[in-house]
């Protein structure tokens, strides 16, 4: 189980407002089936909900909840072990939620619910990690006016290491990203950075206690 919050910041300038907050919240659960279908796969099911909250910008979110189901598969490549190659097949069904967003054109962005497939790799070099991933999305099947989306989103992932972060028991992770989408709004691009702090469960109740993190 996992949660994660979409924090923003305006700056204000040129006679806008200062703000700042929580945008979106991103909760997910999975379920791992170790050795399916074949001892050298791995099969995940997993459920995550994206909730906007608050008063974001405008252009934050698109102003729904997304419940997302998803089937993975992935396997280690015996002759490269580095590499990680997954597929799988996902959904998102929207619901209407009560922060505003923009209206007008949606570009890329779907705006009825949509079913994918992903397919793509991870080569792992340790405390860093790349990943390229290509997702076929459309409204096939589930809307009357069938849209298709194609998206190519290289990334980079650095586990930052603990003497960065004055031995923290938090695990600090750095991550920068592209991606390519070509669908109805025509050709898209666009880059990103993120920063993701791992705490697990065990630390939270045992700073509740006042225990240190590594106690049973």
């Amino acid at each position: 189980f996992n949660v994660e919050a979409e924090s923003y910041a305006t700056h204000g300038l040129g006679g806008g407002t200062s703000t700042y907050g929580i945008g979106e919240l991103h909760l997910g659960t999975k379920y791992l089936l170790p050795s399916w279908p074949g001892k050298q796969y791995q099969t995940s099911l997993g459920l995550n909900v994206d909730v906007p909250t608050g008063s974001p910008p405008l252009d934050l979110t698109d102003g729904n909840n997304h419940f997302i189901p998803s089937l993975t598969v992935q396997r280690r490549c015996i002759r490269w072990p580095r590499l990680t190659v997954f597929g799988g097949l996902s959904g998102d069904i929207l619901v209407d939620s009560s922060v505003q967003t923009i209206v007008g054109d949606p570009g890329n962005t779907p705006t009825e619910d949509t079913w994918s497939v992903i397919a793509g790799g991870i080569y792992d070099m340790g405390q860093i990690k790349w990943t390229l991933q290509t997702t076929y999305t459309t409204t096939a099947f589930i809307d009357s006016n069938d849209q298709h989306y194609f998206t190519i989103n290289p990334s980079m992932l650095w586990f930052v290491p603990k003497r960065f972060t004055l031995n923290s028991k938090t695990q600090w992770i750095l991550g920068f990203g592209a991606r390519s989408t070509w669908g109805p709004g025509g050709y898209e691009f666009s880059v990103s950075n993120r920063v993701r702090a791992e705490v697990t469960f065990r630390q939270v109740m045992n700073r509740i206690r006042g225990r240190p993190d590594n106690a049973p």
